[in-house]
């Protein structure tokens, strides 16, 4: 088990690999995993600054994290998230 950054920086690389293994690309997960945790760590000011987040996790933040529940976004779960959330 891997509850935090810092544990997951202690743990060893191919540990996590073999976690992901059934995912694929395990090895660049793995490697993402660490980088992300570092960052984390040394802290951040914007999403984009986290290995491995592209324009859906850049959504999902501005979503889930900053209740931005006006933004626009192409990912259609997201849509579908939104539509629900903004029609009640």
């Amino acid at each position: 088990m891997i509850p935090d950054p810092n544990s997951a920086l202690s743990c060893d690389t191919q540990r996590i690999s073999e976690c992901l293994k059934s995912t694929g690309f395990q090895n660049i997960k793995a490697d993402r995993i660490k980088k992300m945790s570092q960052k984390w760590i040394s802290g951040f000011s914007d999403p984009s600054e986290l290995p491995g987040i592209g324009k859906y996790g850049q959504d999902s933040w501005d979503i889930f994290i900053n209740g931005n529940l006006e933004r626009e976004t192409n990912d259609k779960k997201l849509r579908i998230y939104l539509s629900e959330v903004n029609s009640i």
